[in-house]
C-alpha cells in the first residue's frame, strides 16, 4: 500500500514553533488514518459483498433444491392420452421403457469395444507409418514403391 500525503504549510498558521509542530504532527496523523481507513472500508465491504453471494448462492441453491424435490414428490403430469400420474413415476417409467438405458451393461461394453478397436486401428496405423519412414531412410524403398504403399 503506498500513501501519498501532501501538507500544505501555508494553511498552517500559528505563533509558536511548538503549536507548528503539533499541527503537522496532527495533520499527519488526520491524513494518515483517513486514507487507512478508506482503504480498510474498500476492503471490508468487498469481503463482505463476497460473503453475502456465497451465502445467497448457497441458500437459492438449497431452495431450488428443495422446491424441485416437492415438485417431484407431490406433483402430478398429464401423460399422453394417459390420466396424471405423479411425476415420480413418470421419470421411472420414462427412464426404464422409453430409453436406451433399459441395459446399461450392454451399452457400456459396445462403447468400451468401439473405443478399443479404434486404438487398436490408430496403432496400427502409426506402427506402419513408423516401419515405412524407417525402411525410407535406410533405403529400403525406392520413390515407386513408396507411392505404392501410400496408395
Amino acid at each position: 500500500m503506498e500513501l501519498n500525503i501532501v501538507i500544505d504549510l501555508s494553511d498552517i498558521y500559528t505563533e509558536d514553533e511548538k503549536d507548528v509542530k503539533q499541527a503537522i504532527k496532527d495533520e499527519i496523523y488526520y491524513q494518515v488514518s483517513s486514507e487507512v481507513k478508506k482503504t480498510v472500508k474498500i476492503d471490508i465491504e468487498k469481503i463482505v459483498s463476497d460473503a453475502k453471494k456465497i451465502v445467497v448462492k448457497e441458500l437459492a441453491e438449497l431452495n431450488i433444491q428443495e422446491l424441485v424435490k416437492e415438485c417431484v414428490d407431490n406433483s402430478d403430469i398429464k401423460y399422453g392420452h394417459r390420466e396424471q400420474l405423479p411425476i415420480k413415476e413418470y421419470i421411472a417409467y420414462e427412464f426404464k421403457e422409453n430409453s436406451h438405458f433399459r441395459d446399461p451393461k450392454r451399452i457400456i461394453e459396445d462403447k468400451v469395444g468401439k473405443y478399443a478397436k479404434e486404438l487398436r486401428d490408430r496403432y496400427d496405423l502409426v506402427f506402419a507409418a513408423q516401419v515405412v519412414n524407417k525402411l525410407s531412410e535406410q533405403g529400403l524403398l525406392n520413390d515407386d514403391e513408396l507411392k505404392k504403399l501410400i496408395q
